[in-house]
């Protein structure tokens, strides 16, 4: 489908108009509070696409064909529009733009870099709501909640691939914290405590000759001996 800002934003503002005129008009009269919220919902999640669908378009109107010149003198003409999918958390947008390349060469689209557009096509936001769904149960129970609030269905394997590459980054976030002052630093306290708990012996006069089920043989009382070690 092909669109631009010019024709987009006049329709915009009759989407608004019409949103208005269901919020004002003789059907909230009737309208529970529950079906409006839900009504209202679905119209925003539009509107926000419709919206992103404009800045995206925006950007691309305001692309230069001038050729690049890269750091290295080496020159890329202009080629063609390059189709990218970007899956926000409104949906799934699909746009071209500048592309860029000279024979022999790798092939640039500067609109990738300005945008900080992800190597997949799902966006930041979109996975990390998922991922935080996710993070205290299965994948698969994450993504039906999206589905549900949002109407987007994500493939599992989207979500996954998408963890694997964020816990990358989990080490060179630690390592930007500046390291304890070690002279500050006092000796280390660690108290241990197998949990396996003290055998206790029966007298003789409580033995049984046949136990029954769950009568174990010993008792055991738990946490009688923990271990303290000092560590200078």
């Amino acid at each position: 489908m092909t669109f631009n800002s010019s024709q987009m934003i006049p329709e915009m503002r009759e989407d608004f108009e019409r949103l208005l005129a269901f919020v004002t008009g003789p059907q909230a009269q009737r309208a529970t509070m529950d079906q409006m919220e839900r009504s209202l919902f679905q119209h925003v999640l539009h509107m926000g696409y419709q919206l992103l669908r404009l800045f995206v378009m925006m950007r691309v109107e305001g692309e230069s064909h001038a050729a690049l010149v890269k750091s290295n003198k080496t020159i890329l003409p202009y080629h063609s529009q390059k189709a990218r999918d970007y899956f926000s958390i409104f949906g799934k947008l699909t746009f071209e733009c500048a592309y860029f390349y000279a024979w022999g060469g790798s092939g640039q689209s500067p609109l990738d870099e300005a945008l900080s557009l992800p190597e997949r096509c799902y966006s930041d936001l979109l996975l990390e709501s998922a991922e935080m769904l996710g993070g205290e149960g299965a994948y698969g129970k994450g993504l039906r909640v999206v589905a549900r609030l949002l109407g987007l269905n994500l493939p599992e394997l989207a979500l996954e691939t998408g963890v694997a590459e964020h816990s990358q980054t989990v080490k060179a976030y630690y390592h930007q914290k500046a390291a304890f002052p070690s002279a500050q630093e006092g000796p280390i306290l660690v108290a241990q405590a197998d949990g396996q708990g003290v055998p206790l012996v029966r007298r003789e006069l409580d033995v049984k000759v046949r136990r029954g089920t769950g009568d174990k043989k010993t008792q055991k009382k738990v946490g009688q001996s923990p271990r303290y070690h000092h560590i200078i």
